[in-house]
């Protein structure tokens, strides 16, 4: 759950209150590595910060807040990423494990708070059965995975050298949806691009997705390699053979979200 940050170090503090004097924030809550203690001295700053775009007599958009919050970055120094939503949305999307908020519910660390805004924010109670209704955010991995199926059928179309991004968009697509299938039952999804890794989860949690684990090592491979230099060799039967694999999960996760 949420805590208030004890020893947090001074970048982030320093930060959370140069934000708190730009945009009026609901609350900003460090999360990411820095805010579990197993940042590397290179690891971003990770804040989520909650804008009451309607109370706020300054009345500010989230793009205006967002804006103004990127633009006083200082120079030079850590990296920092900036979620900037509407307050109230940490309460409707922490217990969906395909959020970034569920992070946030869980290992935040609050750095700032309006003087009605609530200190604390703890995931809903556990309980035997799910909850009937489907996370928000299965349709949101889905309609990112569905784009990429579309992306990925019109580089083909075009018969023209694309053959390194098919091979990346193949892997790309089947990551989506294998995410999409465990958040769908209420799992969250290990921060991985490893098809293995994922197609063992669903296994761990009951959902059978078939014998493809050929499958997933062959798009693996293509997880970061044709982004670089290194994948310019894949070939258009490199890119073939991904986007048969490819079909072949996509094909037996859709038939599981139909099912369920």
């Amino acid at each position: 759950m949420i805590q208030r940050a004890d020893a947090v170090d001074t970048v982030a503090m320093e930060t959370a209150a140069r934000i708190a004097e730009l945009v009026r924030p609901w609350r900003i809550i460090l999360f990411g590595s820095r805010a579990r203690g197993t940042a590397e001295p290179h690891s971003d700053y990770d804040f989520y910060i909650e804008v009451d775009v309607e109370g706020d007599t300054h009345k500010y958009t989230l793009d205006e807040a967002e804006r103004r919050i990127v633009q006083s970055r200082p120079a030079g120094g850590p990296s920092f990423d900036f979620k900037v939503m509407k307050r109230g949305t940490l309460e409707r999307r922490r217990d969906d494990p395909g959020t970034i908020e569920w992070d946030v519910a869980r290992e935040g660390k609050l750095l700032f708070a309006d003087a009605a805004a609530p200190t604390t924010i703890a995931p809903a109670p556990r309980v035997r059965e799910r909850p009937p209704k489907v996370p928000e955010s299965v349709a949101e991995w889905l309609e990112s995975a569905e784009r990429d199926v579309r992306h990925a059928d019109l580089l083909r179309r075009t018969s023209t050298d694309y053959w390194p991004e098919i091979c990346w968009l193949s892997q790309q697509m089947c990551e989506k949806f294998i995410k999409a299938l465990l958040v769908s039952r209420f799992v969250r999804p290990e921060r991985t691009h490893n098809l293995t890794e994922l197609l063992a989860a669903t296994r761990r949690n009951g959902i059978d997705l078939g014998a493809l684990d050929d499958e997933c090592a062959l798009l693996t491979e293509h997880a970061i390699a044709p982004r670089y230099p290194a994948g310019m060799g894949l070939t258009e039967e490199n890119a073939r053979v991904a986007s048969a694999a490819a079909n072949r999960i996509v094909s037996a996760v859709r038939a599981l979200l139909r099912s369920k």
